[in-house]
């Protein structure tokens, strides 16, 4: 099941759940959530980068910091990959 399914198509969040009765719904539910915001913040970094410039009023460059989008992803990923692997969800082939 594509984790971005489940959070479209209610169809196939349902016969996922009815197919794999030990699983626990709302535990489904927030590991979709997961994907979902780890690929938003992933789309966000690809498209700006992981870090961006702070410069004075000269232009001189005073500090690089992350976009907050980085550690968004992060916590998505740990928590999509221990939820994926609570709910039997098939890993990726290498």
């Amino acid at each position: 099941m594509s984790p971005a399914n489940c959070l479209t198509d209610t169809r196939t969040f349902d016969r996922y759940a009815d197919a794999n009765p030990k699983v626990d719904g709302e535990s489904l539910s927030i590991a979709c959530q997961a994907f979902a915001d780890w690929r938003v913040a992933r789309a966000f970094i690809a498209k700006e980068g992981m870090t961006y410039v702070i410069r004075d009023k000269d232009g001189q460059i005073q500090n690089v910091k992350e976009f907050p989008q980085v550690n968004a992803a992060r916590k998505a990923e740990a928590l999509w990959i221990r939820l994926r692997k609570q709910l039997y969800l098939k890993t990726p082939k290498s």
